[in-house]
């Protein structure tokens, strides 16, 4: 159904666009889905919506007697509950008239589809009554919905039909519905590592940076500009990160232009390879140095394209290159990630340099998150014991900066040193919980002539959330099974923190994977159950195996002890040992003869005789066993 989407949403502009060349001098009839686009993340699970299927546009020369149409939707999101023909319908009166014939009204939960073929019994009382052909606007049915999971889905008209009175198709646009609960979820792209300063990087030397994405959801084409200063680098190469597989397509040449300075590069995963979630490496590239100085690393014309064919929101993060001794003026320390930072606490940072020569000022702009944090107050310190300065400071809670500058004056001698040395403590209050960047910007460094000393910026990050998974249960469906079976194992799931989160989960036979599939926008304090098939058909038989199951660590998770879980063991037995004593021989004959022609709830039913697992036992059991006899463990 994901495939499809991207699909759908062309057909749609497609269908619009055709419907704009055919206009004449009337609309075409137009079958639609009403309401078009339900995006509402509050749609939680056995949350129940309705849809209707209409019409509009229907002309009298039209000739409209029949309607045919099948809704698709994604079973594994939505479960279609019912159809309704609703107070007013498009053939109230033909049903007034005891004249309607309803050829189908379905709803299939298991393949998601509802199916509507309506006409009348007798189009001749129709026409006579005047209530045909149908004309104007209206509801052809309602459809209701039960939300199953968090997800989306098109609510896709696949088959439409208008029929006339002479059973000739009727030319008619159509109008597509979409459904969606998941909140939309942010990803960052960024240059990794974010800051290269090496003095040793002199030219001739190599580099590489990796372009990164963080938190992406579905994630199935990419692209991006990377732009860099060409008299200090040169791009050798560029080429995909192990997200994508090589066989991805990419985007055609060239991709570097080591004149203009630029990188373009992006692909596509191949047909068939399922969406890329979570944290990864998009593409790699090799630098080769050709000068002496800095340069910014600058992403641009990104485009994050997901499974359904809507670009992906982002922030995304600049990297730096620099091989020459510079001043750095930066926020420490720089993250401070505590979920005890709880409202009404305080916490201070420090805004400190380092690799200074000869500064006689500085100034500074630090924004924060007005929701997250209020500024109580800000510390000037006498640097190196320097006390002969002047400052000016404005704290502005309101729009959430703290500017300060510092200006010395004879006879203060000029700040040199190459060791951190602190210029301002601030403190600040924890208004909410949540994120807040603490952004240094605007930044000067002044020698004694007021010219400007170069230098890098670090920013600082606050976070007081809490991201806590945990695996909660792990539960096999049975404690033993014939080589050859596949069972069923269900994991759950469970996030402890307070932020939407997606996670792999992984199940595991002793110390061998069984698989690993992906928990998408868990919300805070919700369970999720997921299932996972273990084929037994290459397992060793005769053993028992523990079953655990692992969730992945998500970014800033403190707490992960409770990230595995062992529980329970299923033993591989051979195929036809139902007493489980080694050897398939005379006396599990004797048990399945015992349990001949049992079926389950039977008094004489033995689970464990129903070697085919039809629920019924009979000759087909006794013929596997007979083809195992004999065998036995080693």
């Amino acid at each position: 159904m994901k495939k499809l989407l991207s699909l759908f949403i062309a057909l749609m502009l497609l269908e619009a666009a055709l419907s704009i060349m055919s206009a004449s001098s009337q609309e075409q009839p137009t079958i639609y889905v009403d309401p078009p686009s339900i995006v509402n993340t509050s749609m939680v699970p056995d949350t129940t919506f309705k849809v209707n299927v209409s019409l509009r546009n229907v002309l009298y020369e039209h000739d409209l007697v029949g309607v045919e149409f099948k809704l698709f939707w994604d079973p594994a999101v939505l479960e279609g509950v019912r159809m309704d023909f609703p107070p007013g319908h498009m053939f109230q009166a033909a049903q007034d008239d005891n004249n309607l014939w309803v050829i189908k009204k379905t709803v299939d939960k298991t393949a998601g589809v509802a199916w509507y073929m309506v006409t009348c019994s007798s189009l001749q009382q129709g026409y006579d009554n005047g209530y045909l052909p149908l004309v104007g606007s209206g509801v052809l049915a309602t459809i209701t919905f039960k939300v199953k999971a968090f997800g989306r889905t098109c609510l896709e008209l696949g088959v439409h039909k208008l029929s006339d009175g002479q059973a000739n198709p009727i030319h008619h646009n159509v109008e597509h519905g979409y459904f969606r609960n998941t909140p939309v979820v942010t990803a960052t792209i960024m240059v990794e590592p974010k800051s290269i300063v090496d003095v040793s990087m002199v030219p001739n030397k190599t580099f590489s940076v990796n372009i990164s994405v963080v938190n992406v959801v579905d994630l199935r084409t990419f692209e991006f500009k990377l732009s860099f200063n060409p008299s200090i680098l040169n791009a050798l190469s560029v080429s995909l990160g192990e997200m994508f597989p090589a066989t991805s397509s990419t985007i055609p040449p060239p991709w570097i232009n080591n004149t203009e300075g630029w990188i373009k590069f992006g692909a596509t995963l191949p047909e068939g390879e399922p969406p890329k979630s979570g944290n990864g490496t998009l593409a790699v590239v090799l630098f080769n140095v050709t000068g002496l100085s800095a340069t910014p690393l600058m992403l641009s014309e990104i485009l994050l394209i997901d499974n359904y064919g809507e670009a992906i929101p982002y922030i995304s993060f600049d990297g730096y290159f620099n091989n020459v001794l510079l001043a750095k003026m930066y926020v420490n320390p720089p993250e401070i990630i505590d979920p005890s930072l709880v409202p009404p606490k305080t916490f201070m940072v420090d805004i400190n340099l380092y690799n200074i020569e000869n500064m006689y000022g500085y100034e500074f702009n630090l924004t924060f998150n007005k929701n997250v944090l209020i500024c109580l107050s800000i510390v000037i310190h006498d640097v190196l014991n320097e006390t002969n300065y002047i400052t000016d400071s404005i704290i502005s809670n309101t729009q959430g900066f703290v500017w300060i500058k510092v200006d010395y004056y004879p006879p203060a001698t000029p700040i040199t040193s190459y060791k951190n040395i602190t210029l301002v403590t601030i403190t600040f209050r924890v208004k909410s919980m949540g994120v807040s960047l603490l952004d240094l910007h605007d930044t000067r460094l002044m020698d004694p002539e007021g010219r400007a000393i170069s230098h890098e910026v670090g920013d600082g990050l606050f976070i007081s959330l809490i991201r806590d998974v945990a695996v909660v249960d792990v539960k096999p469906e049975m404690n033993y099974a014939y080589q050859g079976w596949i069972i069923q194992i269900n994991v759950t799931v469970t996030n402890k923190g307070n932020l939407t989160e997606t996670f792999d989960v992984k199940v595991y036979y002793d110390a061998t994977i069984i698989g690993t599939l992906t928990v998408k926008d868990l919300m805070p304090n919700r369970n999720f159950t997921v299932t996972f098939y273990w084929d037994t058909k290459d397992v060793p038989p005769c053993r028992n195996y523990t079953i655990s199951a692992e969730v992945t660590t998500v970014p800033y998770e403190l707490k992960t002890d409770d990230n595995f879980l062992k529980n329970g063991w299923v033993k591989v037995k051979l195929m036809g040992d139902i007493d489980g004593n080694g050897v398939v021989d005379l006396f599990d004959a004797v048990l399945l003869s015992d349990a001949a022609g049992t079926y389950e709830g039977h008094a004489r039913w033995n689970p464990e005789a129903d070697l085919d697992r039809n629920k019924y036992i009979d000759i087909f059991d006794a013929v596997i066993l007979s083809v195992n006899s004999g065998k036995f463990c080693t």
